[in-house]
This record gives C-alpha cells, structure tokens and sequence, in this order.
C-alpha cells in the first residue's frame, strides 16, 4: 500500500523548510554550496513515493547523499584552516561552576565540557557552526552537545581555550 498525495507533499514540504533552515546557518561546515558543491542530485536520492509505512531511522541531510571521499575531503579542508589564538591558555586553574555562570555573555563566553572550563570569547567568532552555538552553552556545560557534533580532532582543538578543571564548590 502506498502514501498519500498528501502524505508525500507533507514530506517533501518538510524537506524544504529542513533545506531552507540548513541553507541559512552560517559557517563553513553548514554551508551546502561550500561543502557539496552545486550539485543538487541529492534532493532526488529520496523518493518520496517509496516511503513506506516508516519514515528513515535518522533525519537525512545534503551531505549524508555525497561521495564518502567528497565528505572527508572538506572536512579536511575546515580542519587545515582552524583558528588558532595567538597565546594558547594553559588550563592550569581551578574553576567553579559559580564562576562559570558568571561568563556566560556573548562578551565572555565560558563552557564547560568533560570537567574542563574552556573559554569560547575570542573562539566564537570563529566557530565552523557559528557564534551562536558558543554563546547558547555560555556558562553551561556542553557535553552533550558538543559530543554530538565534534571528533577527537575538535577535542585536540579545544586544549588551546582550556582555562583550568572545574572543581566543586566546598
């Protein structure tokens, strides 16, 4: 049994709101055009009509339908071209959570993650996702966040921000 003529214009009315939201992010891992190229064959990879009785089991984006290598070669090319501060921070602090709540502005912008405080301020700016990601976690901790978006070599990058281990108040 197949879907409705609604059913289906439901689904790809959903895709293109999807589309829209993903084409106005900023940066440069969210930039389709940067990251994919113009090729727009993957909106056709999906057929609608085929659905079935269950949607997909994760939400499809533009770059789950490019080549592997394609995928990995300007996730490469981002990770080249990564800020650097020009005097990394050396970590050696001890920071509250108090104190933590205290940066949590776009001006100073503090996130905790794995038992770490590490200060976005002058990162955010820079951020691949955009300023806004940073500054939505400020003075919070991000793990879960962060987890499900970054890779070891982003764990390796945050050793340049880290401002001390978060200990708990006594």
């Amino acid at each position: 049994m197949g879907i409705s003529f609604v059913a289906r214009l439901a689904v790809i009315t959903s895709a293109s709101r999807y589309c829209d939201r993903y084409h106005n992010r900023v940066g440069p891992l969210s930039d389709v055009r940067r990251t994919s190229g113009n090729d727009d064959s993957w909106i056709y990879a999906f057929d609608a009509r085929n659905i079935g009785e269950k949607l997909p089991p994760k939400k499809l984006r533009p770059r789950d339908f490019r080549s592997r290598t394609a995928a990995l070669e300007a996730r490469k090319k981002v990770a080249m071209n990564l800020w650097v501060p020009p005097v990394s921070r050396t970590g050696d602090r001890k920071v509250t959570r108090a104190e933590v709540a205290r940066h949590n502005t776009f001006e100073e912008c503090w996130i905790i993650i794995r038992g770490k405080v590490y200060d976005f301020t002058e990162w955010k700016d820079r951020h691949p996702g955009g300023p806004f990601v940073a500054r939505m976690h400020a003075g919070k901790d991000a793990i879960a966040e962060f987890g499900d978006y970054h890779g070891k070599l982003a764990e390796k990058h945050l050793a340049h921000f880290c401002a001390g281990d978060l200990v708990e108040e006594s």
